[in-house]
Order: C-alpha cells, then sequence, then structure tokens
C-alpha cells in the first residue's frame, strides 16, 4: 500500500487522483504502519530488552527525520530549484527526464521515497519470520490468535483497562501539542522574533539530540516503569515552552534541548506501555486505538497556532516582544 501511494502520488497529475491517493493507499499504510512494528518489536523482544528496543525504534524514525529534509534540499538544489527565499522552482530547466516522463523537483523528492519503500519492502520479505521471543529467550513459530478480528474488537471495547488507558493517552495528547507547536508555531516566531539565519541548524537540533540520547536515556531507564518514565518526561516537555519566556536565541536553543530531553524519556516508553497493557493476541488492537488521541494534537494545535501568531506575533518584522510591550 505504501508502494502504491507514494508511486500514485509522484506520478498523478490530476488533483482528484492526487487527494485519492493520499486518503486512500498512502493514509491506509500509514495507520497499519507504527501499530504493525511495535507489534513485531514485542515479539522479537523480550521484557528485559523490549524498553532499549523501542528506544533504537525511536532514535531510526528520528535519523530519518534528520537526513530527510537535507536530502530534499539537496536535490531541489540540484535540480534548479532555489531554497534562498522559501523554495521557488523556476518552470524551465528544472527536474529530469525518466525513462520518456519528466519529473519536476518535487517529484524527484518524491521518487526518493518510491525506492525507500521498495528496499523496506525486500527487506521486510527477505529477513523477517513469523516467530516469538519468550523470556527466557526461547525462540518460536508465532501463531496468530483468532481474536484479532471483529470478535477481539468487541472484547477490547467491554474491558475496562483499555478505557483507562484511553484516558492516560488522551492526557498525553497535551504534552503532544508541544511538538506539534515546534512544526507549526515555533519556526515563524523564531523567524519573526529572532533571525531566519540558523533556522535550519535549530530545527534539526531536535532529531539529532534524539538520536544520540534515546539509546542512552533507555539503556539506562529500561528497568524503571515505563509509567513513570512517561510522567518525568511529559513534566519536562510541559515546563519547556516557559523558556521562550526570554526572547533570545540562546533561550530559543535551551528549548530545544530541554525539549528534546524530555522527550527522550518519554516518548518510546509510550510504545512500551501500551504493549505491556495490551493483553496477548490484541496488540494490535490497543496499539491502534491508543494512538488516535495522539492525533487530536494536530488538529488543535493547528488553529491554535495561528490564533497565537496572528495575535502576539504577527509577521510584521522587525517584531519583538518588548516592542510588544512598549506598544
Amino acid at each position: 500500500l505504501k508502494i502504491v501511494g507514494v508511486v500514485l502520488i509522484t506520478l498523478v497529475r490530476s488533483p482528484t487522483l492526487l487527494i485519492i491517493s493520499f486518503l486512500g493507499p498512502l493514509a491506509l499504510s500509514e495507520s497499519l504502519g507504527i501499530p504493525v512494528v511495535t507489534v513485531a518489536i514485542k515479539r522479537y523482544t523480550t521484557p528485559q530488552n523490549r524498553a532499549f528496543a523501542f528506544g533504537i525504534f525511536y532514535a531510526v524514525m528520528n535519523i530519518a527525520s534528520f537526513f530527510s529534509g537535507n536530502i530534499t534540499s539537496y536535490i531541489m538544489i540540484m535540480f534548479g530549484c532555489s531554497l534562498d527565499e522559501g523554495v521557488f522552482c523556476p518552470p524551465e530547466n528544472t527536474g529530469l527526464d525518466i525513462i520518456g516522463m519528466h519529473f519536476s523537483a518535487r517529484r524527484l523528492v518524491l521518487l526518493t521515497a518510491v525506492v525507500a519503500a521498495i528496499v523496506l519492502l525486500a527487506v521486510a520479505l527477505l529477513g523477517l519470520r513469523e516467530i516469538s521471543v519468550g523470556a527466557d529467550n526461547q525462540v518460536t513459530e508465532f501463531k496468530p490468535i483468532g481474536s484479532e478480528s471483529f470478535t477481539g474488537m468487541k472484547e477490547t471495547l467491554r474491558d475496562a483497562e483499555f478505557y483507562r488507558l484511553m484516558v492516560f493517552m488522551s492526557l498525553l495528547t497535551i504534552v503532544k501539542m508541544n511538538f506539534r507547536h515546534l512544526d507549526a508555531t515555533f519556526p515563524k516566531y523564531y523567524k519573526r522574533s529572532m533571525t531566519s539565519e540558523s533556522w535550519g541548524v535549530l530545527y534539526s537540533l531536535n532529531a539529532l539530540i534524539i538520536i544520540i540520547l534515546v539509546p542512552i536515556v533507555t539503556l539506562l531507564t529500561g528497568s524503571f516503569d515505563a509509567f513513570y518514565m512517561i510522567i518525568y518526561g511529559s513534566i519536562v516537555v510541559g515546563l519547556s515552552p516557559y523558556i521562550l519566556c526570554i526572547d533570545t536565541v540562546v533561550a530559543a536553543v535551551l528549548f530545544i534541548v530541554v525539549l528534546s530531553f524530555g522527550e527522550s524519556i518519554y516518548s518510546p516508553r509510550t510504545y512500551d506501555y501500551v504493549m505491556n497493557v495490551a493483553p496477548l493476541g490484541k496488540e494490535g488492537i490497543y496499539s491502534t486505538l491508543s494512538g488516535v488521541p495522539m492525533f487530536l494534537a494536530k488538529f488543535i494545535a493547528g488553529p491554535f497556532s495561528g490564533f497565537l501568531l496572528g495575535k502576539y506575533c504577527p509577521g510584521v518584522p522587525p517584531h519583538t516582544m518588548e516592542e510588544e510591550g512598549a506598544a
């Protein structure tokens, strides 16, 4: 599904087909991705090393995030686009002709996603087995349990433990909004209030810190209860925006560092916690449904970001907190 979706958005020229591709195979593949991987990690690990395995998984996702931006910029510049003031791709002399088809610079970026998806599929087909690793490191053949169906869904919806998990994950939505504001609010605030020159380096700092810290933190705290690690990390993340009360570049850097430190404590352990709570045979259902509240953060943070920027940091340079106070 991922390959079909990415191929379609790379090749289609019709806006209608593009929307269908986004909302059809691509959306379905994305919704299946994280739950399937988290269940696989649980089956391939023991309780002793599971927390560290989820930490590595989270770090790898951030490695992809760290390099994807640089690769995208490199391709755009190589094939004729300018990144000086936003992204500008002149209609002439940009892109590349491949097997009789013209690919713009943006479509070439999407083409790299096609290649990555094909490589991922090959690795999955050639390197994965249907196994389960027990607490005693005994490897056995995995046989799916029949409850992963509509019957399993009904049983889950009758389980009080499931609703406690959903309440807990819903409360974490407030914490998750910090990361949505990191994408939606903080870039414009930083550029309008301070400078845009170092923004690229500052933005990549979050992924870089996660790549370094997550394996270390999960290795040192893997034996600690996942619930309390989530609480501690959430407190750090929740307090980090207050650093921005000091309107300086140094404060902005410190905000990213503290936010990333809290993320490295709590975020990988949420996968671990859900898998620990989920009954045997219902891990997929729990993983999928427990992720729903997290997506609410995107719907809330988007409009709220626009309101905050429009009222307190409008795009009329130069704008500083000091000038706002003086007015």
